[in-house]
């Protein structure tokens, strides 16, 4: 099926909530209306005679143009409200309540488009950017997922974490576990998906039935991070990564004015010089998805480590304060005390730390067809427990296998660091600044402490982000430092060691350096076994 075949079937898709927007509502009335008007104003015909074969064919012409006119105008109001339920499926419609509700999770197929860090996704969350501090853009989470357009609602959905679980059928050799719920988060879309779909950055092949809700990420007791990510003295664009759950707005106050920042398609929140020229520090407010708005003060045109953080709404969020449970406690059926909400002052900034990708398990696995979402506290105290990865960053640990530090083979080439941010008079590349004045000091690795390194990020050298500072700021992979499976600590310069897969350029990583190489490939792989079988 073309692109456009698909399109064209998509749009006729009615989703159940495509018209609870009010605004919608209301331009549908007003255009109805107005159509209705000016039907009514339109020149009467007279009633039809029947008609006779005997007369000249001029008469029927005449009669049959009037009533293709007529039909004309009575299909208008028609097609009119057909295009107003089109429309919010084709832009999108998001819905925090109907997003969040375990009881009705979304529906739709699960693909793969990795392995990868995801450093290209949509939502500009990669370590060029979100990552400068080392904080943890997916949340804890498995994996990060790219959403379907219409769910993701340009940039609306980005950094949501979603449970998902497959639902039995499908096609390929890599299943999605019907009895294991996965934590996700929301960093790319998926513009050939349909909706309820998710593509899973993860290695894998086929197409499978899955399910799934939206939660609060599990952030912690951490705050959010503010990027500025380029820009000069006249506008900027900025990121705000690590939030508990969606950023819905952002408003800055400059030269004395609140301004709301423009979101780009990237999910950047942009100034425009319409208030004239910036400075720092500058007066921030973040509106979440939940409603509610806090304020903070982004500090230097680079990274700001914030103070403040999105309140508890639903989900592993509440689980946070937790971190000490066993896998036993999850029996009991009292959620733990959610996690108060966050003010201004109430937070220290974080700590730069690297995060851990954690698979979250479902404490009581059930056989296909898949059981009732289940508690979202539960499943994230249910793997609290065995891993002894620090990070000061995030109130809690996660089960995960931790693949043992392995030794660096002969170098292959990689990628330069993560380029530098511009100043903006002297437009001069210079490192984000040190986060001297926002965070605690920095404390050194212990060498039996591991720490998990997102795919592709630093994990050695003396340079760059430099681990946890002290001691690991040497030219070597970082103590304790530990890539995912499937990657190794490969050295690029002495100021940069990076998670690479096995075998460099020979392993393929040219076809899935790109988040849409990686689509690709999955897609050959896929088609792959399709024709196998």
């Amino acid at each position: 099926m073309s692109e456009s075949q698909y399109t064209s079937l998509h749009l006729l898709k009615l989703p159940s909530g495509t018209n609870d927007n009010p605004t919608w509502r209301l331009i549908c009335a007003l255009a109805l209306a107005a159509l209705l008007i000016a039907s009514a104003n339109l020149p009467q015909h007279p009633p039809f005679k029947p008609l006779k074969p005997s007369k000249p064919s001029r008469r029927l012409c005449g009669r049959s143009e009037r009533l293709r006119q007529d039909s004309m105008v009575a299909s208008l109001p028609l097609g009119l409200i057909a295009l107003c339920c089109v429309l919010p499926t084709a832009f999108g419609q998001f819905s925090w309540a109907t997003f969040t509700n375990a009881a009705a999770p979304q529906s739709g197929k699960a693909t793969y488009y990795g392995p990868g860090g995801d450093a290209q996704g949509t939502c500009s969350w990669g370590p060029n950017f979100a990552n400068t501090l080392g904080l943890p853009a997916t949340a804890n989470a498995a994996t990060t997922i790219a959403l379907n357009d219409v769910d993701f609602s340009a940039g609306l959905a980005c950094g949501m974490c979603v449970m998902f679980i497959g639902t039995g059928g499908g096609i390929g050799t890599t299943p999605i576990s019907t009895t294991t719920w996965t934590l996700g988060q929301v960093t790319n879309r998926c513009p050939e998906c349909a909706k309820g779909s998710i593509d899973i950055n993860s290695g894998g092949d086929g197409i499978w039935a899955e399910q799934w809700y939206a939660v609060d990420c599990n952030v912690g007791s951490s705050s959010m991070t503010y990027s500025v990510v380029q820009g000069s003295q006249y506008y900027f664009e900025m990121v705000v990564s690590n939030a508990r759950n969606p950023i819905i707005g952002v408003s800055a106050e400059i030269n004395g004015a609140w301004l709301p920042l423009t979101r780009t398609t990237n999910n950047q929140w942009a100034y425009y010089n319409s208030q004239g020229p910036y400075s720092f520090p500058m007066p921030i407010q973040i509106t979440c998805v939940n409603g509610a708005t806090v304020q903070d003060t982004m500090l230097t045109y680079g990274v700001t480590a914030g103070k403040v953080q999105c309140p508890t709404s639903v989900g592993p969020a509440a689980a946070t304060t937790a971190a000490t449970t066993t896998a036993a406690a999850v029996a009991s059926p009292s959620p733990p005390p959610p996690t108060p909400t966050p003010t201004a002052t109430a937070a220290k900034a974080p700590t730069p730390a690297a995060t851990v990708a954690a698979v979250v398990t479902s404490p009581s696995p059930a056989p296909p067809p898949p059981p009732a979402a289940p508690n979202a506290s539960a499943i994230i105290n249910a793997v609290v427990t065995a891993s002894s990865v620090a990070n000061p960053n995030v109130n809690t640990t996660a089960t995960t296998a931790l693949a043992p530090a392995v030794a660096s083979p002969s170098p292959t080439p990689s990628p330069p660091p993560p380029a530098t941010i511009a100043t903006s008079v002297a437009a001069a590349a210079v490192s984000p600044p040190p986060p001297t004045s926002t965070s605690p000091p920095a404390t050194t690795a212990s060498p039996t402490t591991s720490m998990v390194i997102l795919n592709w990020a630093q994990c050695g050298g003396a340079g760059s982000y430099c681990g946890n500072g002290g001691a690991t700021c040497v030219d070597a992979q970082w103590p304790g430092a530990v890539c995912s499976n499937g990657f190794f600590c490969n050295r690029y310069d002495a100021t940069w060691w990076q998670c690479q897969p096995y075998g460099g350029a020979g392993f393929g990583r040219g076809a899935y350096s790109t988040v849409e190489g990686r689509r690709r490939m999955s897609r050959r792989l896929a088609a792959s076994s399709l024709t196998a079988l």
